[in-house]
């Protein structure tokens, strides 16, 4: 586009600062611009379109009714857009947003929106769909003529979503107190009915009321500035004001802080919400005045999620150069500006508009970006959370030795953890489990809402005294058992407890003699089970916390329990097949290297594996390596794996729990969900396909320190829901927004389908497949040849004729298969 004029006329000044900048980095900083001279120039927004990265300024000086286009990474002015048709208002332009695929929205200043039978002023709103397209009528509004108070629009707007798939909304709040409170306009998109899959803005919009008590005495607050934070929730300012802070249904909850050390100045406006790390929100606004005293700046709030006072933690982060106003030529009597942010690099850059002083570029050094970064989660539905933000903290996370003091490394420790939690339909109730280790206690907790029903009740105390660490992990059967395993080291004793409702007195269903060789303990991490109870057919899978801190390349374990007959019913067998595999080598070694070492059986018994720092690995029964996570993809730090199963398209499924980010800087603690081709865990098409929301960083103590987490996941025939806990932080229920039924393509059936190949590789018979545990050579009469135990080979030198080959598999299993040895 051709710029509608040579030069705009930007100078650089020495600028007269009364205070120190905070937490950040100048990059840039423009006075004396001919677009910003009055109070002419209000609203500010950023995008990146292709490789450029430009600014957009709503200005209105000398009538020029213009947005002006700006490089962002020098401040120099570049042209203007179209005003072609734009005209209407007390200010026919007065400020700006962007949508997240880049439209452009201006809207104009109205100072009474109702419609009058003469001279109505009606609120407008204007698209850019790009830099050189003429802009677009798309929001024309008027107020009923008999409202009591007048309607002023277009100080400050937020618009979120996407233009071109109609999920853009336009938030715009009336500088007027409205009859028994505050009112805010939000304007949505809809399908248009005159072109086919296109969509445009509702001309009915809805409104938002909400009250402030005691705060209804004066009509006018300048600058009135709403902002919605991704939850529902939202806060409220305007200059002269503090910044209210609503929960979603309107209801205050508090107010920002007027006396130190969390102090911020009633004269702000301009709110911007630059996100969340899952236990801080951080905001950033324009600050008119501090005191009486006139110091324009920009500053970055930050606070724990929700409230604006808590603990002594909310304070301000970052702060831009004051400015000093005391000149007439660079006053800014309404304490006009407003503010937009990048968040694509390393760290924030705030760009800042200070009405007749300055526009500013600034990089935000304070805190890391992954600190600013906004929800991530993707493909889930919140159904409900309980954690210490949000709810208070239930019993089932922890109850924590904690003095009161800041900062958080003041903290111990949390005496009681939640170490796992369980979702079946137990006794013919749907019950979400969660287990506390130390107590002990299993909480009942109603899925629907999070809400603790009960606890159950606990096996015999001798029982608990056998394993070293009482009760750890537990599971639900196919057919509604809930099994509860204890963690026990060698010579000690590994119990599973078995309850077949929620009133039911827990039975002793396997009790087994842990070796004296094991190096630590068996069953302390996440057990995980196939098959039913009744029928025989349920198999247990146990994962050794077998390590040696720092040993590369060292052979981990398996554990399999299955089921034998035992008269009418059955009952697990107390001989296990022990399956070695070797995940292989690491590039960091250290304390954790094989910490939280978790299973999860897959129908066709092989298993998945994962431990922190270690990406998700599948492997057979012979403890071969079928695949390994892609770790581009996976976050190398996470346990508790659940398979899910398989779409129509066989892709697989696989959520697990996500303790840290790829960066291992920012703790997550949240679900991930992950897909892949059939068997083929870093196959084509691979991907992250679902997160939930972060239970993020410790909030009252480092309370998860050893990076604890659970999953467990419902299927229905409709949805599929993942309940997520991360230990002594939260927990949560999330809806899977899938266009797909997961399903299982193998049925569990009492003997295992057995899959082997057989073939003669010279002297030797050579049998592969599932998890080959022993091989017979029989002949045809009945007599034992030759036995090999631990061992898929048998050596038949010397021999030739028909035979029978016996094979027996880990998991208890015989297949007989006719051979001709030559």
């Amino acid at each position: 586009m051709k710029s509608l004029f040579t030069v705009l006329f930007t100078f650089m000044f020495v600028i007269a600062v009364s205070g120190q900048s905070l937490g950040i980095e100048t990059l840039w900083e423009k006075t004396g611009l001919s677009y910003n001279a009055g109070d002419a120039c209000r609203g500010i927004a950023y995008a990146k379109i292709g490789d450029a990265k430009h600014l957009y300024l709503a200005s209105r000086t000398h009538s020029m009714n213009r947005v002006v286009v700006v490089d962002a990474a020098t401040g120099d002015s570049i042209n203007t857009l179209s005003n072609t048709g734009i005209s209407g208002g007390t200010h026919v332009v007065s400020t700006l947003a962007i949508t997240a695929d880049n439209v452009l929205l201006v809207t104009n200043l109205t100072v009474d929106a109702r419609l009058k039978s003469e001279g109505n002023n009606p609120y407008k709103v204007y698209a850019y769909t790009s830099e050189t397209a003429e802009p677009q009528l798309v929001i024309e509004y008027n107020t009923p003529a008999d409202d009591e108070k007048a309607s002023r629009f277009g100080d400050k707007i937020i618009v979120t979503g996407n233009y071109a798939d109609g999920s853009a909304k336009l938030y715009v709040s009336n500088w007027f107190i409205q009859p028994g409170g505050v009112e805010v306009t939000i304007f949505s998109m809809m399908a248009d009915p005159d072109n086919a899959n296109t969509y445009k803005f509702n001309p009915v919009p809805v409104k938002k009321y909400f009250t402030i008590e005691g705060f209804n005495s004066g009509d006018a607050k300048n600058f009135a500035s709403y902002l919605e934070r991704p939850d529902g929730s939202f806060l409220w300012t305007s200059n002269g004001a503090p910044i209210y802070n609503f929960d979603k249904n309107g209801n205050l909850v508090n107010q920002s802080p007027e006396i130190a050390p969390n102090f911020i100045a009633k004269n702000t406006n301009g709110l911007k919400y630059l996100g969340s790390d899952g236990v801080y929100e951080y905001i950033a606004f324009v600050n008119y005045s501090t005191d009486g005293a006139v110091s324009g700046f920009t500053e970055i709030y930050k606070y724990p999620i929700g409230d604006f006072v808590k603990g002594g933690r909310a304070y301000i982060v970052a702060r831009t150069n004051a400015i000093d106003f005391s000149e007439a030529s660079v006053s800014n009597g309404n304490g006009a500006g407003d503010i937009t942010v990048d968040l694509s690099g390393e760290y924030p850059v705030l760009y800042t508009l200070q009405t007749n002083q300055l526009i500013g570029a600034y990089t935000v050094k304070s805190v890391s970006l992954a600190d600013y970064a906004p929800d991530n989660s993707e493909n889930t539905q919140i159904i409900w959370e309980r954690n210490d933000r949000k709810n208070g903290v239930p019993d089932y996370f922890g109850r924590l030795h904690a003095t009161p003091e800041f900062p958080e490394s003041s903290y111990s420790s949390p005496e009681y953890i939640s170490q796992d939690i369980a979702f079946g339909t137990v006794g013919g109730e749907r019950t979400l489990y969660s287990l506390i280790t130390k107590g002990p206690e299993i909480h009942t907790i109603n899925p629907d809402d999070g809400e603790d029903i009960g606890v159950l009740t606990l096996p015999e105390q001798s029982l608990l005294a056998e394993g070293s660490v009482g009760i750890w992990s537990m599971t639900v059967t196919e057919d509604g058992k809930l099994l509860v395993a204890n963690k026990a080291a060698a010579n000690g004793k590994f119990n599973v407890y078995m309850y077949d409702s929620n009133s039911a007195q827990p039975q002793l269903a396997l009790s087994y003699p842990v070796p004296s060789d094991i190096p630590l303990e068996l069953g302390g991490s996440k057990v995980d089970v196939i098959g039913s109870y009744a029928e025989g057919t349920a198999k247990l899978y146990v994962a050794t916390t077998q390590a040696s801190w720092g040993v590369e390349d060292e052979i981990k374990k398996v554990y399999v329990f299955s089921m034998r007959a035992d008269g009418e019913s059955f009952v697990f067998d107390v001989t296990p097949a022990i399956i070695e595999f070797n995940p292989g080598a690491i590039a960091s070694t250290g304390a954790w290297s094989f910490h939280n070492p978790t299973v999860a059986a897959k129908t066709d018994y092989t298993f998945y594996w994962m431990a922190t720092y270690y990406p998700v690995m599948h492997f057979d029964l012979n403890g071969n390596l079928l695949g390994k996570g892609d770790e581009n993809i996976l976050i190398p730090r996470g346990n508790a794996p659940k398979y899910m199963g398989k779409d129509a398209d066989k892709n697989e499924y696989m959520a697990y729990y996500a303790y840290r980010e790829s960066n291992n800087s920012t703790p997550a603690g949240r679900a991930e969900v992950y897909t892949y081709p059939e068997n083929n865990l870093s196959g084509e098409g691979t991907a992250i396909f679902a997160r939930t929301t972060s239970m993020g960083k410790f909030v009252e103590a480092p309370s998860n320190i050893q990076a604890d987490g659970s999953v467990a996941v419902e299927r229905t025939s409709d949805d599929v829901i993942l309940y997520v806990m991360s230990s002594n932080q939260g927990l949560g229920a999330y809806k899977l927004d899938l266009a797909l039924t997961i399903r299982d393509d193998v049925a569990i059936n009492s003997a295992m389908p057995i899959s082997l190949n057989v073939c003669q590789r010279g002297d030797k018979i050579v049998v592969s497949g599932a998890g080959v545990q022993s091989v017979d050579l029989i002949s045809l009469t009945g007599q034992t040849v030759k036995r090999e135990n631990n061992s898929a080979e048998i050596n038949v030198s010397g021999l030739k004729g028909a035979y029978l080959l016996k094979v027996k598999t880990v998991l208890g299993d015989t297949k007989v298969i006719k051979q001709i040895v030559q």
